[in-house]
Formats: C-alpha cells, sequence, structure tokens
C-alpha cells in the first residue's frame, strides 16, 4: 500500500471536483471559503499530477495480463457524496459546520485505510482507466493505465504504486 501521504494527496484529488462544486455553491454567502476550497482543489489535482508523471519515471517491470475487468465504474460510488453541496446546508450554523466536517473525515478515514483509494473520478478526468487484473503468475492487481480497452494476454510495463496497484508506463 502506498504511504499515508501518497493515500492522503488520492483522497484529497477524489474530492477535488466536489470541492469545486461547493466553491461555486456558496462562494456568495462564503467567499473565503469558496476560496480556500478551490485552492485546495487545484493544488490536489496538481500535486496528483505530478505524483503520476514522477511515478511513470520510476523503473518498470514486464506484466502479462491473464484476467482483466474494468473497474471505471466503481467511481460512482462517489455520487452519493456529491450530493453534498445540493443538501443546502447552513455553514454559518456550527452544528451544520461540525457535523460536514466529521463526515468527511469518516469518509477520509475509510478511503485512506481502505482499498477504494483508486478508485478516484479525478484520476478518471485526467485521462486515466482503473482496471482489475490478474498476472501471470496469478497476482491480484489494479491497474491504472491511459489506455481503455486491454485484452488478455497482453505484456504491459508497469510500475508498482504501492501494494497490489500498477500504473501503465
Amino acid at each position: 500500500m502506498p504511504s499515508l501521504l501518497v493515500r492522503i494527496l488520492l483522497f484529497m484529488s477524489s474530492y477535488a471536483p466536489l470541492l469545486l462544486i461547493t466553491a461555486v455553491k456558496y462562494h456568495a454567502k462564503h467567499p473565503h471559503l469558496a476560496l480556500t476550497l478551490t485552492g485546495l482543489a487545484l493544488v490536489s489535482v496538481l500535486a496528483l499530477k505530478l505524483f503520476l508523471s514522477s511515478a511513470a519515471k520510476l523503473g518498470s517491470s514486464s506484466i502479462t495480463v491473464e484476467q482483466i475487468s474494468a473497474k471505471d465504474t466503481e467511481g460512482m460510488s462517489y455520487i452519493v457524496t456529491y450530493l453534498i453541496p445540493f443538501l443546502d446546508l447552513k455553514l454559518e450554523e456550527p452544528a451544520s459546520a461540525i457535523a460536514l466536517f466529521f463526515l468527511f473525515a469518516v469518509v477520509g478515514i475509510l478511503y485512506v485505510n481502505s482499498n477504494m483509494i483508486y478508485i478516484n473520478p479525478t484520476i478518471n478526468l485526467l485521462g486515466y482507466h482503473l482496471f482489475e487484473i490478474e498476472t501471470s503468475s496469478k497476482k491480484r492487481e489494479a491497474l491504472l493505465t491511459k489506455r481503455g480497452y486491454i485484452e488478455r494476454g497482453s505484456v504491459i510495463q508497469g510500475i508498482s504504486l504501492g501494494n497490489l496497484v500498477v500504473l501503465e508506463k
């Protein structure tokens, strides 16, 4: 599994679109909050791009894909949390702001400590696709790739991003 810092980066970047939606929704009443959320979204997306481009320069190994299944649709699991800005929360009420903070904290802890860290709509928006593959050594891994389709039997050049996750070079 990647380092804690990388998992937090992936969590923050996964919610960058939500942060931007929330910033647009609340910019009239809370301009400082909107500016902060926009900054967080931009920094997290830029950090993600830097991480992926840095990782792509690491050494790779050949991987033979024996089985493959697309996992891009897993990103739809985010749809529920993306509805939060439309609930018309009153952020000026301390109880609402604290409850929202705790909701994001719980989601963040679950996300960072689970295998959901690669199910990330921002990664998809950057042109990557998520697959689950089984290699010729019978190892199951998540594969991040720019390709939308990979055939069984393909040999790819993969870079390990941590336990059971590979980035195609």
